[in-house]
């Protein structure tokens, strides 16, 4: 037998999955509502996994989070200004500000103005000027130069700036979680 029949396999497939998950944070496609309709109307599988998922998505608002802290901004930017990279700055490219730690789907970093894009490599560094995009599905990972993290989310965008008043990361369109390493002075 050269495939599974219909009937052997799991109603809800990665693609309806996918629709739920887009459909619970708001940003299904027409036609990813139209499938997850159809999908409900017929299935009851279907309907038992969509309403354990929305129960799950509806509790996670009940999780609670730590406060941030209220200077964090500011904190993040001081350190962006005054701690440098070790080795790259040995290396005499002082404007350098992340590395690129994971890549998960369609990363691409900008290419001169931001014109023309090339697909991002694991490893790479990333300077002042530079954008950084993350397509849909995506994900990316940077390391700063303090170990603190960026996890940039899929449909995200962001500029790495470094001039005179110092260095900044600067979030385009999207969104990012930054998990700080804390000073020790």
């Amino acid at each position: 037998m050269s495939g599974a029949r219909q009937s052997d396999r799991n109603p809800v497939d990665e693609r309806l999955v996918e629709a739920m998950a887009a459909h619970l944070c708001g940003e299904a496609t027409p036609e990813q509502r139209r499938r997850l309709d159809v999908a409900l109307q017929r299935s009851p599988e279907v309907r038992v996994h969509w309403e354990a998922l929305s129960e799950f998505h509806d509790g996670l608002g009940t999780v609670p989070l730590p406060d941030a802290e209220a200077d964090f901004e500011e904190e993040m930017l001081a350190r962006l200004r005054t701690r440098p990279l070790s080795s790259r700055a040995d290396r005499g490219e002082s404007d350098l500000l992340a590395e690129i730690a994971m890549i998960q789907g369609d990363v691409q970093c900008s290419v001169g103005r931001g014109d023309q894009w090339e697909h991002a490599v694991q490893g790479e560094s990333l300077s002042g000027g530079e954008l950084l995009r993350v397509g849909e599905r995506s994900r990316a990972l940077l390391r700063l130069p303090d170990r603190s993290e960026l996890w940039v989310n899929a449909g995200s965008t962001l500029r790495l700036i470094a001039n005179a008043t110092g260095r900044a990361v600067r979030l385009v369109q999207g969104e990012i979680l930054a998990l700080m390493e804390r000073q020790r002075h």
